[in-house]
């Protein structure tokens, strides 16, 4: 049993301990899951990035490509560190 406090009037009453189960191997799993799919994700996204780049930055790009880059690039640039 522990004690809680009322700050506003002062009462103080026994609660019981609260318990956190532990996590079962299959919550781990999906979470260690989870997390590697997100940085699969965030891997992939500045894949995308840099290929637009070099792609943009041929000679033979299409000109759609090379204005879409020219507007990331200006929308980068209203990034605050």
């Amino acid at each position: 049993m522990g004690i809680s406090v009322n700050t506003i009037t002062g009462e103080v009453t026994q609660v019981k301990d609260s318990v956190i189960p532990p996590k079962t191997q299959s919550q781990i799993d999906a979470e260690k899951s989870a997390q590697a799919k997100a940085e699969l994700a965030a891997i992939d996204i500045a894949s995308i990035r840099h290929m637009r780049e070099w792609i943009a930055s041929q000679p033979t790009a299409p000109q759609s490509l090379k204005d879409r880059e020219a507007a990331a690039i200006t929308e980068r640039s209203k990034i605050k560190p």
